[in-house]
């Protein structure tokens, strides 16, 4: 109940989509990695980027769909760790 008083969905939304993205593509503090995010009329837009350690190379992209859940939120930042990855 407390939970529900203070939480806020837009807030939610966007932070299980970077959060996805991030655990998926294997993200910690020694992976130069990076997400940004914006919902704005209940569609996400997610851009992500990795980086070789050298910073030599990097993979970016940027994906936005219309999102409601959680759950379709997560499955975006799924697929966006997949693009990015495939790129890399």
């Amino acid at each position: 109940m407390c939970h529900q008083a203070i939480n806020d969905a837009t807030t939610e939304l966007v932070c299980k989509a970077e959060r996805a993205f991030l655990r998926n593509i294997g993200g910690g503090c020694s992976l130069p990695i990076a997400v940004r995010s914006s919902l704005e009329d209940g569609k996400l837009a997610l851009t992500g980027l990795l980086a070789s350690m050298d910073g030599s190379q990097r993979s970016e992209a940027s994906m936005a769909e219309a999102v409601t859940t959680i759950e379709e939120a997560e499955r975006l930042g799924l697929a966006l760790c997949n693009k990015v990855s495939a790129c890399a």
